[in-house]
């Protein structure tokens, strides 16, 4: 019969005593276990196959983001490519937006900020990548909210003027002007008065009378045929008020 263990031994030496077996070569070794094992992470809100199978994946893109930082020279086009690839699995992995944000802190040697500035490059300089290295990486993500590839290339142009290059400060500065040329251009819309309307007041009046005067009479008929006739003529003359209140001077 097995012996019972006692779980209430106050020392180290009768914690010995108490390992030891009759008829063995002496205790067994205090502290050392006998079977490995690991507690795996547990969110019971997430789906656990899907967050382990792409977080896996994405900590080989990770180690190759972290050599990009390192030495941010090399590419600043494949370190957004990299980045954009990690934000879609860490999306499929059904991570909240505050779940990402402590991921790339965790693991990634850059503010998530500026992570979110060079996916958002890679994005739009997905064309014409070499146009990055042109317009510097500061210059290219200011210019990431032009929409076309020929009005980010106009700005530049502009900004740079007879210089080799536009720095940020001339970027700034032109695009400050075009977003206060645009202002300046958009028409002015007035809300609608009723002046504006065609249809004068008197006769909203009217047509609502009569329309009141057919409920009336609609509520008195006893006959089936011609109550659902009457509906019929109720509804279209309603649509027609409607469209006659709606029309403009």
């Amino acid at each position: 019969m097995a012996k019972a263990l006692n779980f209430e031994l106050p020392n180290q030496s009768k914690i010995r005593q108490e390992g030891n077996v009759k008829g063995g070569k002496g205790p067994v070794s205090v502290g050392k276990r006998a079977v490995d094992f690991y507690l795996p992470q547990y969110a019971p809100e997430l789906s656990q196959e899907v967050v382990q199978q792409n977080t896996s994946q994405a900590q080989h893109i990770v180690d190759k983001i972290n050599q990009y930082i390192e030495n941010m020279a090399d590419d600043y086009f494949l370190l957004g490519l990299h980045l954009i690839a990690l934000h879609k699995l860490l999306k499929q992995s059904r991570l909240s937006t505050d779940q990402v944000k402590a991921w790339y802190t965790e693991n990634i040697n850059m503010p998530y900020s500026s992570a979110m500035q060079c996916k958002k490059v890679a994005e739009v300089y997905a064309e014409h990548p070499e146009l990055i290295n042109r317009y510097t990486a500061s210059g290219a993500y200011l210019l990431t909210s032009i929409p076309t590839t020929e009005e980010r290339e106009a700005l530049w142009q502009e900004a740079k003027g007879d210089k080799p290059s536009a720095s940020v400060r001339d970027l700034r500065e032109v695009l400050k002007r075009r977003r206060e040329n645009q202002i300046q251009a958009e028409p002015e819309v007035l809300p609608p008065t009723v002046l504006t309307f065609r249809m004068p007041e008197t006769e909203i009046h009217e047509s609502f009378v009569g329309l009141i005067q057919q409920v009336e009479h609609l509520m008195e008929c006893e006959d089936l045929e011609e109550r659902t006739q009457l509906r019929k003529h109720l509804i279209q003359a309603s649509r027609e008020l409607i469209r006659r209140m709606e029309e403009m001077v």
